[in-house]
């Protein structure tokens, strides 16, 4: 039950809904608050755990892109220059979505 909780906070239900779940079950009101609260609290440890995992594949995209472009302008003639943009713009959109999920967790 308390598994089921947690996967309704995931799915963005309210913590009314998720209180009312475990009532329904046969729990008594303050253990329905104390249930409801832990399970909001695993859906916060668990969005910022996955929020840093997203930064971090974020920053090494952009950190590879980095490289590349490094490494390409060390051995090239100087007539063309490769940015590897994509690497960047991606790396850029992880990281982003990492911050997101840390703060709204």
């Amino acid at each position: 039950m308390y598994a089921r909780a947690a996967e309704m906070f995931l799915e963005g239900k309210s913590p009314d809904s998720v209180r009312a779940m475990f009532v329904e079950h046969g729990c008594t009101p303050e253990t329905a608050d104390a249930l409801t609260a832990r399970a909001l609290a695993f859906k916060q440890r668990y969005l910022r755990k996955e929020g840093l995992k997203t930064i971090a594949i974020g920053v090494s995209i952009i950190a590879l892109g980095a490289m590349l472009t490094g490494i390409w302008l060390a051995i090239s003639s100087g007539d063309h220059l490769i940015v590897t943009s994509g690497a960047f713009l991606v790396g850029g959109w992880y990281t982003l979505k990492g911050l997101w999920r840390v703060l709204i967790g």
